[in-house]
């Protein structure tokens, strides 16, 4: 009661009672607005999740990431409002853009060290999530990637960050802590710009700072900023 592409071993239907056979190493749009989908568990041996695969699954509330999983792709998990928790495993170098998109109800993320590149639009308006701990390794957090997260209030950027995209955090009125790690060199564009709540952040040496990257912090008092910039 699926549709598996043999050639490339890519799930891309699936039924209400579909189990994911041991070949798909793919997935790709085949639980897309499953609405009566509430928990699922990928098996071991699939490596790429890719687009819309559980886009607007909004029921689901678990999911289970394999070990063997390199790629979170584009849409994947967008509009799934019900998912409080995502493991993402260390086999995982790359999450798409609007990978988490709206995922409302998102409270706890965990990203495992592997992972290299945070998409655009990754996480935006993840309103629940309180905090999050971006690994070593990481070298891009997109455009807009935490952009709304309205509950947001702790952010640990790594060393392995060379580049803030522009609106990054934009609108995380409830952001108050950024530590910012040496080895950033550009905040960009309203990177952090409506972020009414931020107080404090110390910048490191020979970092860029884009117009406007701070704009609407009305609460900032207190930046310590490098002696070159």
């Amino acid at each position: 009661n699926a549709i598996i592409l043999k050639e490339t071993n890519c799930l891309i239907i699936s039924c209400r009672n579909t189990v994911i056979p041991s070949s798909v190493t793919r997935i790709i749009w085949a639980f897309s607005g499953r609405t009566d989908l509430q928990e699922i568990v990928i098996p071991e041996g699939v490596t790429i999740i890719g687009e819309e695969a559980f886009r607007d699954c909004t029921n689901l509330r678990k999911i289970v990431l394999p070990s063997s999983i390199t790629e979170i792709g584009c849409d994947v998990f967008l509009g799934c409002t019900s998912l409080q928790k995502i493991v993402i495993p260390s086999s995982v170098t790359m999450i798409g853009d609007d990978a988490f998109y709206k995922c409302a109800g998102l409270e706890e993320l965990v990203i495992s060290e592997g992972v290299t590149e945070i998409g655009d639009y990754a996480f935006s308006d993840c309103i629940d999530l309180r905090e999050v701990v971006i690994p070593e390794g990481v070298t891009r957090i997109g455009y807009r990637a935490f952009d709304g997260c309205t509950g947001l209030r702790r952010i640990v950027i790594p060393s392995t960050i060379t580049t803030i995209d522009e609106e990054a955090f934009r609108d995380c009125t409830s952001l108050c802590e950024v530590v910012i790690s040496e080895g950033v060199r550009s905040i960009g564009f309203r990177a952090f710009g409506d972020c009414i709540n931020l107080c404090k952040i110390v910048i490191p040496e020979r970092v860029k700072i884009d117009g406007g990257a701070f704009e609407r912090c009305s609460s900032l008092e207190i930046v310590h900023l490098p002696a070159v910039m």
